[in-house]
């Protein structure tokens, strides 16, 4: 018998896509009139999972604290539609909010309002147009797929998570510490086998900053 060959992770580098923050902006904007708007602008902006996002109450959320934030308690299982706890006790999590996300939570409680749904604790933030538990595969085929602008990656939903992670580490050189326990990566280890490339550039490009600033500092 032939000896399997290797396969790789579904999470391996190898197959990470992603949006550059430039293209989330032109991705923000293609939406900008599409119901699932908001859902889209707190994923890329928070790293949530699509189950994790669609799982969330508005008792989650605390979005008069600063910068605001969230707790993710559980997450709705894409088939059965039913809520189950997180799949790990680092995935159990609180998430400081980037000020996009924030926004977005706070145009998706009116908008939920305007449409008349109830937006008590234990209300979906991210409910179906009927107001149902929204199923990820719908949304990604209904409203995900055609709003991708021409020229950009056609995206899954998690693939949003992947870009939040991409624009952290590579783009607004955030500490990979502090990105993989807002995504809730159960160790940095693994956030390193993920996004090892785009932190070893972020690295790079941090240095060349670094050099700069010192340098100028000892010619003043």
């Amino acid at each position: 018998m032939d000896a399997p060959r290797d396969v790789p992770r579904p999470d391996s580098e190898e197959k990470v896509r992603h949006l550059t923050n430039s293209q989330a902006r032109v991705f923000f904007r293609a939406t900008k009139d599409e119901r699932w708007h908001n859902y889209f602008v707190a994923a890329v902006r928070t790293g949530l999972r699509p189950g994790e996002m669609l799982g969330l109450w508005w008792e989650d959320l605390d979005l008069d604290a600063d910068p605001g934030s969230l707790r993710v308690r559980r997450t709705l299982d894409p088939h059965r539609l039913v809520f189950n706890p997180p799949k790990t006790a680092r995935s159990r999590r609180s998430v400081a909010l980037h000020r996009e996300a924030k926004a977005a939570f706070l145009a998706q409680r009116e908008m939920l309002g305007c449409e008349g749904f109830e937006t008590g604790a234990k209300d979906l933030v991210f409910p179906s147009s009927t107001g149902t538990r929204m199923q990820a595969d719908n949304l990604r085929k209904r409203s995900l797929k055609p709003h991708l602008a021409a020229g950009l990656p056609e995206l899954t939903l998690h693939e949003l998570r992947h870009t939040f992670a991409s624009i952290m580490l590579h783009e607004w050189h955030v500490a990979a510490a502090v990105v993989s326990e807002a995504i809730g990566h159960k160790d940095i280890a693994f956030t390193f086998r993920i996004y090892g490339r785009l932190i070893e550039s972020a690295q790079a490009d941090v240095m060349r900053r670094l050099n700069a600033e010192q340098e100028l500092a000892e010619a003043g």
